[in-house]
This record gives C-alpha cells, structure tokens and sequence, in this order.
C-alpha cells in the first residue's frame, strides 16, 4: 500500500510473553502496510520479554509498567499511540497476512462505520516428532468478540473510554458491549484475520475465573441499560 496511509498503532500488551513474542511480532512486521507504529507495553514480565521486544527491531517502542493487567496495558498504548487507527494483537496471537490492508479498505469505505472485524481462527498447540510445540487449525473461524481481530478509529476511544483496569479478564467483552448500547457501528468481514492460539499458560484457559469475568462484564452492561431506562422521562 502507498506511503500516503493514515498511521496505524498496533498496540501488544505482553506479560511473561517469551515463547511466542517473537512470532506475533513477525506476523506485524509481515503486513503489507506502512507506516506503523508498533507498541510493545509489558506489563512487569520477569522472563526474556523485554530483551525479545527490544532485539527484535528499532521500530519496536517498548514499554515497562508494573503488572496491573491487560486492560492498564492496552490503555497505557492507546495513550502514548499516534495513529489515527488502532490494532491490537495479543503476545501469542498472530495475524493474517493483509490483516490490516483487509480491515482499513473496508473501514475506510464507509465514513460512518468505527470500527471493522474479521473472523478469528483458533489454533491449538501439539507436538511434532521432534518435541517441538506446533499450531493447528481447530474448527472453522467463527465472529468472536476479540480485539486482535480488528482495527479501531483511535477517536473512538475518546468517545467510549478506555478499558476497565478493574477487569482482570473480559475487559473487552466489557468494551464491546459499551459500544454496542451507544449503538457504535462495527463492520463484521468474513475474511479471516486472527489467529488464535490456545496453550497452557493462556489466561483464557483459567475457566472459572474467566466465567466468573464474563458474567461480571454481562452484569455491568444490564446494570448500565436499567440505570439509563429509570433515567427515561415516564
């Protein structure tokens, strides 16, 4: 694509990330889109992450926070981003190719829209004879609520607010219903563009507490539209 694109800031919280940082940092470096401001915020990682992060490339703005979370982590990017779009990808994620050449054409066809999504194909970890951890495909790619799907106007975190930092998990479920109730128009491709990578140490993988979360981000959104509804002159 031409040098005359808008800034994209692709945003990647990591913590503990060592195993498969490099890889989701390939899959940014491979997208067939400049220019791009690529914001590593690790958050209070103990293991190689930040030799990782700052060996990889000079284009790499790597930054250290205490751990507070993946919601602080991913706000702490979108403050600092100087893009007029935002992406995310989380640190053992990686992307499609065209992933952000596919979201923004779209994005940009249609003023009104603010944000655009492909599907999300999930991936589980074998290992090969070798003894080496491996991906494969599990199932078709389904519409999921996940950020490293998408592509973001940076205006509409202005509109809508930050993450919850008091989310441990689900902060974007939370984020997207918010959306959702304002009436936000979201673009829903069929054009896969993340793929996700299930392993031991995913924090999604934590079933109760995650359950526990999503209902948590549920309860937040009813509340919300109860409270604006007794607002409502009778």
């Amino acid at each position: 694509m031409s040098f005359n694109n808008p800034l994209i800031s692709v945003i990647v919280p990591a913590y503990n990330a060592e195993e498969y940082l490099e890889e989701a940092l390939q899959s940014i470096s491979k997208q067939n889109y400049e220019p791009l401001e690529i914001i590593v915020i690790d958050d209070g990682s103990t293991d190689k992450t930040a030799s990782i992060a700052k060996g990889f490339s000079d284009k790499i703005n790597y930054i250290y926070q205490e751990n507070t979370g993946p919601a602080a982590a991913r706000n702490a990017g979108i403050k600092i981003a100087q893009g007029e779009y935002i992406a995310f990808l989380d640190s053992d994620d990686i992307w499609g190719d065209n992933h952000l050449e596919i979201l923004l054409n779209y994005l940009t066809q249609e003023p009104d829209l603010e944000a655009a999504m492909g599907r999300v194909q999930c991936m589980v970890v074998k290992e090969n004879q070798q003894g080496k951890k491996i991906f494969e495909e599990f199932g078709e790619a389904t519409i999921n609520v996940n950020l490293g799907a998408g592509i973001y106007k940076k205006s509409l975190f202005r509109k809508q607010g930050y993450f919850d930092p008091n989310l441990q998990q689900s902060e974007d479920v939370d984020w997207f219903m918010r959306n959702k109730e304002a009436g936000i128009k979201i673009a829903m491709l069929e054009e896969t563009t993340l793929y996700y990578r299930l392993h031991q140490d995913n924090i999604s993988r934590d079933r109760k507490r995650g359950y526990s979360t999503f209902l948590n981000a549920l309860k937040k959104s009813l509340d919300r539209r109860r409270n604006q509804n007794t607002q409502l002159p009778g």
